[in-house]
């Protein structure tokens, strides 16, 4: 299956704000078009913890914070779509 990447370099708060409005854009432009087919689905979270410290047998972290954080959406279609024209059509 092909997927696309896409990824932004921020340096600023500008470039900050550009980044969220650019992740709403696109998050919901997906669930918009693979909503109206999915019949069931799940939803992940998984937070990435900071390292506290370095011991001999690993690092340590801190699992009640977070400096990171991965969403994983995942939905099921009852039938098989065709990608180009069923989910992404113009």
């Amino acid at each position: 299956m092909a997927e696309e990447k896409d990824s932004l370099v921020l340096n600023t708060e500008e470039s900050a704000e550009l980044w969220k409005r650019y992740v709403r854009e696109q998050v919901w432009m997906h669930l918009e078009k693979v909503l109206e087919n999915a019949v069931s689905g799940n939803i992940g979270v998984k937070y990435s913890h900071p390292e506290v410290r370095r011991l001999e047998t690993g690092p340590e972290y801190d699992t009640k914070k977070a400096d990171g954080i991965q969403l994983n959406l995942v939905f099921k279609f009852e039938n098989v779509i065709d990608i180009d024209k069923d989910v992404y059509k113009n």
